[in-house]
């Protein structure tokens, strides 16, 4: 019998759930520290864009710091996202802070869709009732890694599932 549980949780708690050995693998947005004995396997590159619903009649492009204005979505606190999008909202000398705070990306783009506001969401998982906003600055690509404990043994479903990832 195989069992293959999917769970949705912060970087920072898959980390964790990874060291204690609740789990023997799981899939990480950057930016994050991997320390070994973690092992950290770069999967695919992502572009986040600034999205809003169909609905909205926002500029095509803004800078960041016109997102004061409107309703902003965004990942909460402690989120490796939350941390990316406030580093990058500082480099910038304005101050991130959602109007909406969510826990998982899917919740941001579900509040988008509906309508609730704006926000950054990865490219990919856009569809056509979304509008992508052109922001003014440079968001920097991220990778999805493949994070798992090389210290600890795996079950052979997941050394064949790594060997497939990586």
């Amino acid at each position: 019998l195989v069992k293959f549980v999917i769970k949705n949780h912060s970087s920072y708690e898959t980390v964790s759930s990874i060291k204690s050995g609740k789990i023997e693998v799981g899939f990480i947005a950057t930016p994050i520290s991997i320390e070994p004995p973690l092992k950290a396997i770069q999967l695919m590159e992502f572009q986040d864009v600034l999205a809003t619903s169909k609905m909205n009649s926002l500029d095509d492009q803004i800078a960041l710091s016109d997102l004061e204005s409107y309703d902003f979505i965004g990942l909460c606190q402690p989120t490796t996202t939350y941390g990316f999008y406030h580093a990058l909202f500082e480099k910038y000398h304005v101050n991130y802070k959602p109007s909406i705070e969510a826990q998982t990306t899917d919740q941001v783009k579900t509040m988008i869709q509906a309508g609730l506001g704006i926000g950054f969401i990865r490219n990919e998982l856009l569809r056509d009732d979304f509008k992508i906003i052109q922001i003014k600055e440079d968001i920097p690509k991220r990778n999805v890694i493949l994070v798992y404990d090389q210290s600890r043994p795996q079950s052979v479903l997941v050394q064949k599932f790594i060997h497939t990832l990586s």
